[in-house]
């Protein structure tokens, strides 16, 4: 073998091998492991009145900028149709926003909910439809009053919401 055949066949590996380590390192970090990920909301607690709702298998997803709301209920309605909100009486629809940190205020901020109708089509949801979720408002910002990785308590002006890792 010649030395430049040597060097192209040593060279060929390495750079398969370069590139393998690459590409799988690009997975995005969470921001913070402690709020990111899937959450079951056990319950929220209106300011205003200091009421107490516990919704039925209502979970709230936090990953990389987005958060998602969804109802995992799967019922149907009187007539054997499958309703759109999951079958829940509270009415939770599915619903994803933008999602930000604020490692420096402890805040989380959640706005620009919507739903998709149609590829590509959002339709931008309504203070009342994120209600059954304990958010009063299309753009929320939460104090962090709790984070461990296994529990996450959020507050804002309209409730206090409890949620669990699923």
């Amino acid at each position: 073998m010649t030395r430049h055949t040597l060097r192209a066949a040593l060279a060929l590996p390495l750079l398969l091998a370069t590139l393998l380590f690459t590409a799988s390192g690009c997975e995005k970090e969470p921001i913070n492991r402690d709020v990111e990920g899937f959450w079951r909301l056990e319950k929220f607690t209106t300011r205003a009145d200091g009421q107490t709702t516990r919704p039925e298998r209502l979970f709230v997803s936090i990953q990389v900028w987005v958060v998602r709301l969804s109802n995992h209920d799967t019922g149907t309605t009187p007539d054997g149709s499958t309703d759109h909100t999951g079958g829940d009486p509270s009415g939770a629809g599915t619903y994803t926003g933008r999602y930000a940190y604020n490692e420096e205020d402890g805040t989380v901020r959640m706005w620009d909910f919507s739903t998709t109708s149609e590829p590509g089509v959002p339709n931008y949801a309504e203070a009342e439809h994120l209600k059954p979720y304990g958010i009063g408002s299309t753009d929320t910002t939460f104090r962090i009053l709790e984070a461990d990785g296994h529990r996450l308590v959020l507050q804002s002006d309209y409730a206090t919401l409890y949620l669990t890792r699923f």
